[in-house]
Order: C-alpha cells, then structure tokens, then sequence
C-alpha cells in the first residue's frame, strides 16, 4: 500500500509510446526487419587511427547505411570546445552533445561535440539522434503529440530504427537521461523486442547496470497487459515497406 514495486513509467507515457511505435511501424522506421544495433564491428566499420573529423563522419555514415538513408545529404562539423581542464574550471560540462539544422534547402548541418569520440556509446547515440531529426523533418510530420513532442518524438524513433541499446547505453554512459527518461527509454526498447519476437535476454548483455535492471522490468511488465501483441500486429499490417520520405 506503500507504492512498493509501482512500476516507474505512468499510464500515459506507456500509451504515447505504444502510439509513437505504431506510428513508427505506419512510417518505415520500425520494420519487421529492424535489426537490434550493437557497439561492435558488426555494425560500424570506423577505420582505426584515422583522424577524429574521418571517425566521426564513418560512423555517421554507417548510422546512415543502417537507417536505410545513404543518400542524405548531411554535413558534419565539430563543435569548438574549451580543453577538458578549462570546462571544469568554467562548469561547461554539460554542454550540447550535438545538434541538426535543416531547413529543406540543401544539405542539412549536423555539428558534434569532439571530445565524445572518446565515449562511443554516447556519440553513436547521440548522433542516432541528430539522423531521426533529419528522418523526421522530411517525412509525414503527423507523429502522436505534433510538434511539441517532437524531441521525445525523435528520442523514440532512435529506439523505433533499432538504436535503443545505444540510446540506453549512452544515456547511462553520459550521466543524462536526454529527453526521454531511461525507465521510458527501457519500456519502448522492450516494445519493440518483443513486436519484434527477438530474444529478450540478448539486449541486457549489451547494457550497463541500470539499464540492463529498468530494461527486464519493463520486460516483466508488458508480460502483463497486451502492449506488444497490438504493435506485432499493426508491424504485421504494416509490412515490409520503404521508409517514407518527404
């Protein structure tokens, strides 16, 4: 009676998720064949040694390829930063990981923060998040809340295009929870697994502590009510069909 064992995502979230996913699914983004991305040479083939501009532009490359969205045309450039040393000095740690800019008219602008090269999780998943920016601005636009949910909106559809153990992992891994808070984080990856029929224990291999922990909870959960059942079946209606652009 004390609340003990509530479960940490609230009834409307669940639901705006589950209607963000299915809207995924009406779109391209979630696809019977999204793969489960991992942080390994399986998936990003960054040459070693190379410079950081020549690293960060490959894996921005291989998000691309995995997205299906090779032929967008994105721009990269570093975002200036002050030396580790001084950002502690001048309390700037918590700086913008990375933005996007695009306004329709040539090619789009994605500018990063360098130094996270050296967190890997957290700049692949922060630059998933800067692609779906890109994805979501050149697709129907009608997602579940409009315009003012589009930064949820595009934290989701990171999860939806098969990034939520990065997008979990980075979250963690960087100390932020972003716009999306990690127990919603975990529930929408768990979503997606089990529409999906992929093994529930392959992702928790690939997290940290916490993550691992809110990712089985949510799996437990939705063991309880028919969340997954209705998004397999609008994935199954849906089919395998192109990601919709604008």
């Amino acid at each position: 009676m004390f609340g003990f064992g509530r479960y940490a995502v609230s009834k409307e979230m669940q639901d705006w998720l589950l209607d963000g996913l299915i809207w995924c699914a009406g779109t391209g983004l979630l696809r019977p064949d999204t793969p489960l991305v991992t942080p390994t040479k399986d998936w990003f083939r960054a040459p070693s040694g190379a410079t950081s501009e020549v690293t960060a532009r490959a894996l921005l490359d291989d998000i691309l390829r995995i997205v299906g969205m090779t032929g967008a045309a994105i721009e990269m450039l570093p975002i200036e930063v002050l030396p580790d040393e001084l950002r502690h000095q001048y309390g700037q740690m918590g700086e913008i990981a990375g933005t996007w800019q695009g306004d329709g008219d040539g090619p789009s602008l994605i500018r990063y923060d360098p130094t996270l090269l050296r967190r890997p999780t957290v700049f692949l998943s922060t630059m998933a998040h800067e692609v779906m920016h890109e994805r979501l601005h050149h697709g129907p636009g009608d997602w579940p809340g409009g315009p003012e949910a589009e930064e949820l909106m595009t934290d989701l559809a990171v999860i939806a295009s098969g990034f939520g153990v990065l997008a979990l992992s980075g979250a963690e891994d960087a100390g932020w929870q972003g716009y999306m808070r990690q127990d919603s984080r975990a529930h929408a990856v768990a979503l997606v697994l089990g529409a999906m029929g992929a093994d529930p224990a392959g992702a928790p291999a690939h997290l940290p502590g916490r993550a691992a922990k809110a990712l089985k909870a949510a799996i437990a959960h939705l063991a309880t009510n028919d969340d997954v059942a209705e998004l397999r079946q609008s994935l199954d209606a849906s089919g395998p069909q192109p990601l919709v652009m604008g």
